[in-house]
């Protein structure tokens, strides 16, 4: 049987993640991020790293890197709130968190129920708190 991670809320349960790991991970995001002005955050990179990788290899993708420190959190949930950017219309395509270099968290093709995990050392973690607060459901085949 597999198990995947059916997200409710995805701005809420974004932002949950990224408050639970603040100052101890990174967050991805590939997809049409134009106007969203991730690029001026301190410490963004537009480049891949060891644990946050594109997933859309053509057509080539904006991608961007930002530290989970609270400045940052404060601005991406204003910034993720617009109404277009999350879910399955949405034109963030994928996006992870990793720690200290390993995945911890996809959500990919739009949120869609079977690319969304947890995975890692963090997965028992991730998915209590997403569960708990009633943002995420097992989904299982």
């Amino acid at each position: 049987m597999t198990e995947y991670l059916c997200i409710r809320e995805y701005l809420r349960a974004l932002l949950t993640l990224y408050n639970e790991f603040e100052g101890k991970a990174r967050a991805s995001f590939e997809g049409d991020l134009q106007g969203l002005g991730l690029e001026e955050l301190p410490g963004t990179a537009t480049e891949e790293c060891a644990g946050l990788k594109r997933q859309t290899t053509w057509p080539r993708q904006d991608f961007a890197v930002v530290q989970l420190t609270r400045g940052n959190i404060a601005f991406l949930a204003t910034a993720l709130a617009q109404p277009d950017l999350l879910g399955p219309e949405g034109r963030i395509i994928h996006t992870q968190i990793e720690m200290d270099g390993e995945l911890a968290f996809a959500a990919c093709d739009n949120f869609h129920e079977e690319c969304t995990y947890a995975s890692g050392a963090l997965r028992q973690q991730i998915v209590e708190v997403l569960t708990r607060n009633g943002l995420a459901s097992w989904l299982r085949h």
